[in-house]
């Protein structure tokens, strides 16, 4: 199946090459910089890529490639704050920039604000969960990967900075704006 270059997320699968070169180059694990970038094995960075990418599928194009790589580098450094304050050595991966760019994809959608909702509950249950459990859910159900709080603070780190620039593109975005109100003039045909 082929598909179109307008609909591939570039920025998305520009950064899941990234997290493969850091991951199976030997990037030093302990440099703050690159916990983005670094997964515990093929596993971990095969969730979080597909993760990123069927988020990238869903948002990317409609948000642009310059927004969509400033929301990235938002979310991830958020993801690494966050699970930094967790663990002193989180392996974070791409999942914190994922939770973030799904929050905030979610929330600036206007013509499916309903499934934007739904996602965005969803997705806080979800960090909520992992935060009570002390792990991410793919370590609690079947331990597929091995990771501790730091990883859930990430997640946590991640969904936050997503929701403030959901609601920033809702409240600063003009052409949103636009779409949110319903502007009749008196005396218009309809």
């Amino acid at each position: 199946m082929k598909m179109a270059p307008e609909r591939v997320p570039a920025v998305s699968v520009a950064i899941v090459a990234l997290a493969l070169a850091a991951t199976f180059a030997g990037a030093d694990r302990t440099d703050p910089a690159l916990w983005p970038l670094v997964h515990l094995g093929a596993a971990h960075l095969a969730l979080d890529a597909a993760a990123l990418i069927a988020v990238g599928l869903a948002y990317e194009r409609r948000a642009g490639a310059a927004r969509w790589s400033v929301w990235a580098a938002l979310c991830a450094a958020a993801g690494v704050v966050a699970g930094g304050i967790a663990s002193a050595s989180p392996i974070i991966g791409l999942s914190a920039t994922a939770h973030g760019l799904l929050a905030a994809g979610a929330l600036c959608e206007r013509r499916e604000a309903r499934l934007g909702a739904a996602i965005l509950a969803l997705l806080v249950v979800k960090v909520g969960i992992e935060l009570m459990a002390g792990a991410p859910l793919a370590s609690v159900a079947g331990r597929l990967v091995q990771a501790g709080p730091g990883a859930s603070a990430a997640h946590a780190g991640g969904l936050l900075a997503g929701v403030v620039l959901g609601l920033a593109c809702r409240r600063l975005d003009p052409s949103a704006a636009l779409r949110r109100r319903s502007f009749r003039a008196p005396g218009w045909q309809y």
